[in-house]
């Protein structure tokens, strides 16, 4: 994590903002959130909503508290927000975004408070990698969908085959039957 000078006006967050002893899951949640969607790396909260298998309306019901977080939200959370930390969610421990996705700031003047700031050209590049991994999955699901029915095709030209060359045997023999009452 660098370190670097700045003034409390650029910081996006001071450690003790993070410092919130009693809070509840859902309340923890909703601070992660709201830094998210400061500083647009959500558009909206439908976005983040339906990255995590949940309505606007649920999403909402969580963030007030009405409804509790689930595995299944936890685990999408994990698969499209990596640097989101969800152990920081739910149990209070460490920052709320992994330390890959923040830049540590302290103020001149104020020796032991300290700021941080998302890097978000780290988080633009684990988004983009992301979109990338999921645009190759999607060609290897093509390319199987492509080869299934090439497959398909396959079995029924050698089906139609099969059923040729037995029609060819037949008339042989019948051939061959004929040649024989012939030369009778």
């Amino acid at each position: 994590m660098k370190t670097k000078y700045i003034s409390t006006n650029d910081a996006m967050f001071e450690s003790s903002d993070t410092d919130i002893e009693g809070k509840k899951e859902n309340e923890r949640f909703s601070g992660v959130l709201e830094i998210l969607k400061r500083y647009d790396i959500i558009k909206s909260y439908k976005e983040f909503a339906d990255n995590i298998n949940e309505t606007s309306v649920g999403l909402n019901d969580i963030k007030k508290g009405r409804k509790k977080l689930s595995v299944n939200h936890i685990k999408n959370i994990n698969i499209k927000y990596p640097f989101v930390n969800t152990d920081f969610i739910l149990f209070e421990e460490g920052m709320p975004f992994y330390e890959d996705f923040l830049t540590h700031y302290s103020v001149e003047g104020q020796k032991y408070k300290s700021f941080y700031k998302l890097d978000l050209e780290a988080i633009m590049n684990c988004k983009l990698n992301d979109v990338k991994e999921e645009v190759q999955e999607h060609k290897d699901l093509l390319v199987k969908y492509k080869e299934k029915d090439l497959t398909k095709e396959l079995l029924s030209t050698k089906d139609e085959l099969l059923e040729a060359k037995d029609k060819i045997m037949k008339l042989q023999a019948e051939i061959y039957e004929l040649k024989l009452k012939l030369s009778r």
